[in-house]
């Protein structure tokens, strides 16, 4: 469900080349088979370094494959050609957590919450990283924003209990 969230919104509104080989990585990346569609965006991001949505797109390709190191170059470099590139620093952010970098997770997500206050998924994932760097008050605060956002997701309440019982004792 995590993953579902996080990729629903970024991969309807990436703007891609639109060439055959494009067509062909989204088709591979919508069928479930990210790690055929990286070589593409690979050799379509060579043939236009500069081109922050082919890189988004090969970040897409990369969170999918479970290429989370690779992913985090992919942003860095995105975020240096658009710094206001919000599903960059949420794939950043994304990647960090799931290598439970989680210090390195946290300004990411909170950029990302700057910038689309309503963000669920960067709202769920920095209430986690505060937890599991035992910021209990903040993570508290952050999974009550999430179970405005998220009120059916168990993660959160398990979160908001965790935070408020820790900080009870």
């Amino acid at each position: 469900v995590f993953l579902a969230l996080l990729l629903t919104p970024v991969v309807g509104a990436q703007t891609t080349v639109p060439t055959e080989q494009a067509r062909r990585a989204k088709q591979l990346i919508l069928a479930g088979k990210a790690g055929q569609a990286i070589p593409i965006y690979q050799a379509l991001v060579a043939a236009q370094p500069n081109n922050p949505a082919l890189r988004l797109d090969l970040t897409v390709a990369q969170f999918k494959a479970g290429r989370y190191s690779d992913v985090i170059g992919q942003c860095r470099i995105i975020l240096k050609l658009r710094p206001d590139a919000t599903a960059a620093w949420l794939f950043l952010g994304a990647s960090h957590f799931q290598l439970r970098h989680y210090a390195e997770a946290v300004e990411p997500f909170r950029k990302v919450l700057r910038a689309r206050p309503g963000e669920r998924n960067a709202s769920l994932m920095l209430a986690q990283s505060l937890l599991q760097l035992k910021r209990y008050s903040e993570a508290g605060k952050q999974f009550e924003r999430a179970s405005k956002l998220l009120p059916a997701t168990p993660r959160v309440w398990y979160g908001l209990e965790r935070s408020y019982r820790i900080l009870s004792r």
